[in-house]
């Protein structure tokens, strides 16, 4: 498919030089059209209103500094917060060594053990609300049913294909498998830590095993003012000297590429009382010996 028809079609036309830049950097960060945006979000918003307004659940992420030599007091503190509360971690969550909590509840539950944490100065890495959306949504396309169920989520599948290559049905299949989509929110106070979480070898050499492909975040923040706090930095180039920062804007998608890099990067605190950061967010998986043929 031509550049000029995949635009027609996605409604965004990925240039050959926003390619170059993810795949020859392994970041990219680019602004889609107001009107396109406001046109597919209508759902992912009225999620985030449902978690705001306690009318469905979310989750809490609380990462204990790991050097901090009060951490064993800390999770005790967090672990009584929880249960006062009558809150578990979320169902599925893999082990914790103590220091992650994913803390399944509603929004005023967890918006009071977010506030007791900042109160009591605990050490932290990372503080942030999420939502999972259905990974459902993405069986639109494979049944041959309107992508309407989730036009957001459906367009960064479309991204995808536009920065790594159209997919055959299995293979759409097996990159949106693996993981679904979240919106992530930030209040005062949240933040996450400079972290590396992609994979260190290629692909290629993770033949039969699924693994990171990209991270694409898509913002739906269209309150943020400068001095809010809670801008995107990716840190580039061998030394990592090369930082980029990327205001949470409504309509900013961000990809963090994974299949030849690991980028660190970090969400800048939030500082604005009253407001709320929130995003969309979409990793996708490829097993190894397809994402080789790929290229």
């Amino acid at each position: 498919m031509s550049d000029e028809a995949a635009a027609r079609d996605l409604g965004f036309q990925v240039t050959e030089a926003l390619r170059e830049q993810l795949l020859t950097r392994g970041f990219v960060s680019f602004e889609l059209p107001a009107e396109l945006v406001d046109a597919k979000a209508a759902h992912p918003l009225r999620l985030i209103e449902e978690f705001l307004s306690d009318r469905e659940p979310g989750a809490l992420v609380i990462d204990l500094a790991r050097e901090s030599e009060t951490k064993a007091e800390d999770g005790r503190v967090v672990g009584d917060l929880m249960a006062a509360r009558g809150l578990e971690r979320v169902a599925g969550a893999g082990p914790s060594d103590g220091g992650m909590f994913e803390i399944a509840g509603y929004y005023s539950q967890l918006r009071e053990i977010k506030e007791a944490v900042l109160r009591e100065g605990i050490a932290l890495r990372q503080l942030w609300y999420f939502r999972d959306i259905d990974p459902a949504v993405y069986a639109s396309r494979r049944a041959g049913e309107s992508p309407e169920r989730e036009p957001l989520t459906d367009l960064l599948l479309g991204l995808f294909e536009r920065f790594y290559g159209e997919l055959t049905e299995a293979q759409r299949s097996a990159v949106t498998g693996g993981s679904n989509s979240r919106f992530q929110l930030y209040t005062q106070g949240c933040f996450i830590e400079e972290h590396q979480d992609g994979v260190e070898s290629a692909l290629r050499d993770r033949a039969g095993e699924a693994v990171k492909s990209c991270v694409m975040m898509c913002y739906l923040n269209k309150g943020w003012r400068e001095g809010f706090g809670g801008e995107f930095e990716c840190a580039l180039g061998p030394d990592g000297r090369d930082q980029l920062k990327v205001a949470p804007t409504f309509g900013r998608v961000a990809i963090l590429d994974f299949t030849r890099f690991n980028n660190p990067h970090s969400v800048l605190e939030v500082v604005e009382r009253g407001f709320v950061r929130n995003m969309i967010g979409r990793e996708f998986r490829w097993p190894g010996t397809e994402a080789s043929a790929a290229g």
